[in-house]
């Protein structure tokens, strides 16, 4: 079974080299997207997935859409970006125009995202520009988001509490 790192919580035995490794999600979100057709069309496990109307959370909240991705995250032991990037692609591109058939559906986004943790002021990192046209041809969107965990040494050290 694939670990989630989303649902992992932050604590003393995380390993800062593992958090601050970047990682790359591709996600199928909206209201119309259903997890288990995906998954049943793809034949790829999803890292994480979630049906519009499932409930989370001690309170019982409802998501409001549904959602299905995969992350490199807890796979591709690596600080290169790029071999993340194509773990991504080695499971999409077969799959190309099954993922195509799910993109035209109204109601759905795709995306693949970068995902980057930082822990000092800058990262530096590239995507070469086949990997880019690797990218384009699966016609989604194309995101990245930074985190910069700026206390989170202090955490790990025992300096500051975990909330």
């Amino acid at each position: 079974m694939m670990m989630n790192y989303d649902e992992v919580p932050m604590n003393e035995d995380n390993d800062l080299k593992d958090l601050a490794r970047p990682y790359v999600k591709f996600i199928f979100q909206g209201e119309s997207v259903d997890p288990e057709l995906i998954t049943d069309a793809l034949e790829i496990l999803p890292s994480r997935r979630f049906k519009k109307g499932d409930t989370y959370g001690k309170k019982g909240n409802k998501w409001t859409i549904g959602f299905w991705s995969i992350s490199s995250r807890d796979i591709v032991e690596s600080g290169d970006l790029e071999n993340h990037i194509v773990w991504v692609l080695e499971r999409l591109e077969p799959v190309k125009d099954k993922v195509a058939n799910f993109v035209l559906q109204e109601g759905v986004d795709a995306s693949i995202k970068i995902v980057i943790n930082l822990f000092v002021h800058e990262w530096d990192g590239h995507v070469s520009s086949s990997l880019m046209k690797r990218i384009t041809d699966l016609n989604v969107h194309f995101k990245i988001s930074i985190y910069y965990l700026e206390d989170l040494n202090e955490r790990m050290s025992g300096e500051k509490p975990w909330l």
